[in-house]
């Protein structure tokens, strides 16, 4: 019985265990900053890694000169070198007046394929006057976007003032690795083996 106790409480354990991931941030961030002005969208290229694939949260500094509250898009899109391919994931969001405060778009959980290229990018919805925040520090995963009627341009000098966060999403944390798998079955097994032999 007791033997019985052990494993029922080791497989609960196994179950209810789920692993930790670190986050990975990425971006540029810096108070020494321009905004764009005249562009009708805005944003940032970057290409997912190993340790940087599943995005959660992208913030974008300065969102701020526009005079009263309107909305814009957020989306996310492969990236051809010249422009935008499929889109992937897009929310609309109000925007108001908020001086240089971060705007962050959260709860994003998409998991993005190792080594594509992406777009990260606001559209204005109309509006081109001052809008997001740039900077000439360099960030080595891509570059700065700004689209307008001439179309797409692309500058490596100048990045979005951003921060973008990945990490793993609460469905995948939740399933056990593969060793946790294979002691809860050894568990399993015991568990049905003790009760036979309390049954005989």
């Amino acid at each position: 019985m007791k033997i019985q106790s052990l494993l029922i409480a080791s497989a609960a354990a196994l179950l209810c265990a789920a692993p930790s991931f670190a986050s990975v941030v990425i971006g540029t961030t810096t108070a020494a900053q321009s905004q764009t002005n005249g562009w009708n969208k805005t944003g940032q290229t970057f290409t997912a890694t190993s340790s940087a694939h599943l995005l959660q949260d992208w913030t974008v500094n300065s969102l701020s000169a526009r005079s009263s509250a309107g909305s814009l898009n957020f989306s996310i899109y492969e990236w051809t070198g010249s422009g935008t391919g499929a889109q992937l994931y897009s929310t609309t969001v109000g925007w108001t007046n908020t001086g240089t405060a971060p705007l962050s778009i959260n709860d994003i959980n998409l998991d993005l394929t190792v080594g594509q290229t992406y777009a990260a990018v606001f559209d204005l919805l109309g509006y081109s006057d001052s809008s997001t925040g740039y900077t000439s520090d360099s960030y080595a995963g891509g570059n700065g976007i700004w689209f307008n009627s001439n179309g797409w341009s692309s500058f490596s000098a100048l990045d979005s003032a951003f921060q973008a966060r990945f990490g793993e999403s609460s469905a995948a944390s939740a399933v056990p690795e593969p060793g946790s798998l294979a002691l809860l079955s050894v568990a399993l097994v015991g568990l049905v083996v003790a009760k036979r032999r309390r049954v005989r």
